[in-house]
């Protein structure tokens, strides 16, 4: 008599277990422990052999057998921090989170000075490496290749590369889908990228960022009808007071407290406040996102504030902070917010007068001033400072600031939009310039009044800027003209926008025909 067999694959995987318990057990403990770095069985004269036979053994050799910072300097800093830090890096990669190891090493190495036994400056160069992290050395022949075969077709990794293990990775453009760029506030802050405000002391930074913060926080849109996907507003933000400055300005402004995180670091398990540093606590700063999944702004004012030991004039190092803060933006969906300041140099462009190293203008996307505006001193301009993904004559915003009934401030936008240029504002712009532009912006001025405007009518405002063109105004002195008809009489100059979004127009009137 055929008995059939019944599948039992529970009571099967169970006995199994009870019999092997023991080996089983060893074997998820040896699976789960650590597994050392290659070079640790490596002595210190194996690990340096393998550096000076790397590819990229120019860069290691000139550092720690020639202690050569020229590739650092600048005119005027000698790079040694830079060097420094850079040495530790390519040491980082060959000894793996081993302070120890890559200590001895530096002080074995020509960049080594007897200077570097005082305080902790090698501690926490050592320390910032370390929590940047990267690719180790995992073993394996310098100069040799790993080949791998599959249909007739060899696949090399050339060991010598940066190290073993690394292999081309480039990416075919065609095999890329473009996607449109995501805005926070339309072709005004992006989301997944950085923007920077910047402005003088006094000119409404921190009210702006606030106001702006508020608008997230309860969806509502944004000046001109942009739309505004409501979420969580993070602040780094050590200048203003949490409970007499943030929490007042956005209760002004209507927002929703209970969507604003101020971030916050303390030190376990005494509960000591420790200071943001975004080269060291990027990882803490991308927890505390997660733990917010709706989070839809980083406001850091200022950035210069936590960038822990990094000169913020240097322009390497400041790289070293904000590029993986972009990495950050672009991995999380985040806009990251960076205020800003300008010096007090007014003859300098606008682009050269920012506090700091121009990285803190290079790597955002795009950036907007603040400035007092020329005419009425009441009045806060929002221009355009620089850009890489709009059109470079967008027009700006304008605003006031006024007291509340409770000594707090709150800020209101006006309707109409400025059509200034940023360099107009520049005091030191050469005279004979400023002459020849000036008939011209009278030309401009008495054309609009005399032919196009006129009836008092509304025109499309687009239309007058393409009809000035083909008569031969440029477009700044045609945006003078503008701003200056604009001021004459407070307002002879009406502008009305219709629609939303890439499908605005805005309509523009005289408002007192001759």
């Amino acid at each position: 008599m055929t008995v059939p067999v019944e599948p039992r694959q529970a009571e099967i995987d169970a006995l199994h277990a009870e019999v092997f318990a023991e080996r089983l057990a060893k074997e998820r403990s040896q699976s789960s422990a650590p597994k050392p770095a290659a070079g640790v069985s490596l002595s210190d004269e194996e690990l340096l052999a393998h550096a000076r036979a790397a590819k990229n053994s120019d860069s290691f050799s000139a550092l720690y057998d020639r202690g050569d910072k020229s590739r650092y300097a600048t005119a005027d800093n000698e790079g040694r921090s830079e060097a420094d830090y850079a040495l530790c890096a390519h040491l980082y990669f060959w000894c793996g989170p081993d302070p120890e190891r890559i200590m001895r090493l530096w002080r074995s190495s020509a960049l080594w000075r007897d200077k570097l036994n005082r305080g902790d400056y090698c501690t926490r160069t050592i320390e910032a490496v370390i929590a940047r992290g990267g690719p180790t050395f995992s073993g394996g022949r310098m100069n040799g290749h790993t080949s791998t075969g599959g249909t007739g077709q060899q696949q090399q990794t050339d060991q010598r590369s940066n190290g073993p293990g690394i292999c081309r990775a480039s990416i075919q453009l065609s095999t890329v889908e473009s996607e449109r760029i995501e805005w926070v506030w339309d072709q005004t802050i992006p989301s997944k990228k950085a923007t920077g405000f910047i402005g003088l002391p006094g000119t409404g930074k921190s009210s702006l960022v606030r106001e702006i913060a508020a608008r997230v926080t309860k969806g509502e849109p944004f000046p001109g009808g942009s739309h505004c996907q409501v979420g969580t507003v993070i602040f780094i933000d050590e200048e203003n007071g949490i409970a007499d400055t943030i929490r007042p300005g956005i209760d002004a402004q209507g927002g929703d407290p209970s969507k604003v995180v101020i971030f916050k670091l303390k030190r376990s398990p005494d509960n000591t406040p420790v200071h943001v540093d975004l080269g060291n606590h990027l990882p803490l700063l991308y927890e505390e996102i997660k733990a917010h999944p709706d989070t839809r702004l980083v406001i850091i004012d200022p950035p210069t504030s936590f960038l822990g030991d990094i000169d913020e004039t240097k322009n390497g190092q400041v790289r070293s902070v904000l590029s993986p803060l972009k990495t950050l933006a672009e991995d999380t969906g985040v806009a990251v917010l960076l205020c800003m300041h300008f010096n007090k140099n007014e003859t300098k462009s606008f682009l050269l007068r920012v506090t700091g190293s121009l990285a803190f203008v290079e790597l955002p996307r795009i950036t907007w001033a603040l400035v007092q505006d020329p005419a009425d001193a009441s009045r806060r301009l929002m221009l355009l400072h620089k850009t890489n993904i709009t059109a470079p004559d967008l027009p700006g915003y304008a605003f006031t600031i006024t007291p509340t009934d409770d000594g707090h401030h709150r800020l209101k936008w006006c309707e109409d939009r400025p059509t200034i240029s940023l360099e107009d504002l520049i005091p030191g712009a050469p005279n004979t310039k400023r002459s020849a532009q000036s008939s011209k912006v009278d030309d401009i001025i008495n054309w609009l009044c005399e032919d196009v405007l006129k009836d008092g009518e509304e025109h499309l405002e687009r239309d007058i800027r393409k009809a000035a063109e083909m008569r031969g105004f440029s477009k700044p002195t045609y945006r003078r003209a503008k701003e200056q008809l604009w001021d004459e009489g407070k307002g002879s100059l009406k502008f009305r926008a219709e629609g939303f979004g890439k499908d605005k127009k805005w309509w523009m009137r005289l408002a007192k025909p001759n």
